[in-house]
């Protein structure tokens, strides 16, 4: 219960984050609240750090991508530590759950991380487009963000799209593999258990809905660039996904 409501409320935290991309100028104590959903987000420049470190923005983009992800080495240390003690310790079992569930927890932060220099701001009078993440580089002009659109494409194939994929396909898959009694449907049952363990088991499929209003909400940003279509595409998504929830109410854990 305790690492389920954890796990919610972080996710809660990291839809903040999607505000930071909108060109509001937020004031306090809304704007503190923001920068610890930034500070989530792996921000540099929203944690003032870009300029102290001298990065190129591709650095900065990557040092985004490899911290959203990189504790995928201090995982399986973690693991191969607990088998020494415990050797009946499916290893591969337990680290695709591990991982499985960091990278679903932080969901946001990756797809925020690979975005960043395709939500781009325009400029007073109309004049041009800049980064948001990077004023620096114009939006489509020139080849430094042309790499940097082609560095967030290879990015978002390496993680967000494979791993949304994945929860589709598992999600259809399991009332074979539970219907089945063979060995290999069991190990994938085990190894699946991350996207499910939340949920009643009615409402398995809700692992779908979660990460796609995830999705949704960090494309809004790209896909508009006018404020007010933001601000309205961002309030239909959450009232559409909060009513969605409310009647499925999908938790396995009622007090969450």
């Amino acid at each position: 219960l305790v690492v389920s409501l954890a796990g919610v409320a972080f996710v809660a935290v990291q839809v903040l984050s999607v505000l930071t991309s909108l060109e509001i100028d937020w004031r306090n104590p809304i704007e503190e609240v923001l920068a610890l959903a930034r500070a989530l987000s792996f921000d540099l420049d929203g944690l003032r750090l870009a300029c102290a470190i001298s990065a190129s923005p591709q650095m900065l983009l990557g040092f985004r991508f490899i911290v959203a992800i990189g504790c995928a080495p201090v995982v399986f240390l973690a693991l191969w530590l607990k088998r020494r003690r415990m050797p009946e310790l499916e290893l591969r079992v337990e680290f695709t759950n591990a991982m499985g569930m960091v990278v679903s927890t932080l969901f946001i932060t990756v797809v925020l991380a690979c975005t960043s220099p395709l939500m781009c701001y325009q400029h007073p009078e109309g004049s041009g487009s800049s980064v948001r993440s990077t004023p620096s580089v114009l939006c489509w002009e020139g080849d430094e963000h042309l790499s940097l659109v082609v560095q967030s494409v290879v990015y978002l194939c390496a993680i967000p799209l494979p791993f949304f994929a994945a929860t589709v396909l598992t999600t259809l898959r399991l009332p074979r593999w539970t219907a089945s009694n063979t060995p290999g449907s069991l190990r994938r049952l085990k190894e699946s258990r991350f996207l499910f363990v939340r949920f009643a088991p009615e409402r398995y499929y809700y692992g779908i809905i979660f990460q796609a209003r995830s999705l949704l909400l960090c494309l809004v940003p790209i896909v508009f660039t006018s404020l007010a279509l933001q601000v309205l595409s961002l309030g239909i998504l959450m009232l559409t996904f909060g009513v969605v929830q409310q009647q499925l109410n999908p938790w396995r854990k009622r007090f969450v």
